[in-house]
């Protein structure tokens, strides 16, 4: 198997995840609609399901052209290093790999986070709890999430490079004899 039929494999593995993902989160809409409702009364019911929607819909969305363009991202992620064989036996290949898939998973997860905390600092400015504003920990927390994301993005992109300063960070203060 060379780079570019690994890097497509686990394209589509992360479009599943975040289809997976979407449709879990249709739960989650539901639930927010019934506690907001419950909570806020005034809260307009059209605002809340429309919220909900966006985020699965940008979700599934994102995950159709993940996996309709894995090959085209594998092609641009790999540069030429495309037909090159993948040797698992290779300690940083086998550590660029693993923090590919860490950096897929922060990746899913940063984006589905991000979606939600945005939905809930409009859901919250929409509702007037707040006179004098979305509060700074809900804020924070939507730019945690996409620093999250594109570190993440960063270890998908340029995995060997985050392994250069893991090793740089483990060899860190050791004198070399």
């Amino acid at each position: 198997m060379n780079n570019k039929q690994l890097t497509i494999v686990a394209l589509k593995a992360v479009a599943i995840y975040l289809f997976i993902k979407a449709l879990l989160g249709i739960s989650n809409s539901v639930g927010m609609l019934i506690t907001l409702n419950t909570w806020f009364g005034g809260l307009s019911a059209t605002f809340v399901w429309l919220s909900g929607v966006i985020v699965i819909a940008i979700s599934v969305i994102l995950a159709i052209l993940i996996w309709r363009f894995a090959n085209s991202i594998a092609k641009s992620m790999m540069g030429d290093e495309t037909n090159r064989l993948v040797d698992i036996a290779n300690e940083n290949n086998i550590e660029a790999i693993l923090l590919s898939i860490l950096g897929l998973f922060l990746m899913i997860y940063g984006i589905s986070s991000l979606s939600y905390a945005i939905s809930h600092i409009f859901t919250i400015a929409e509702s007037k709890q707040y006179p004098e504003g979305v509060p700074a920990d809900y804020i924070t927390y939507a730019i945690v999430q996409f620093v999250v994301f594109l570190v993440g993005l960063s270890l998908i992109v340029k995995p060997q490079r985050w392994g250069l300063f893991l090793q740089k960070l483990r060899t860190l203060g050791l004198e070399n004899k």
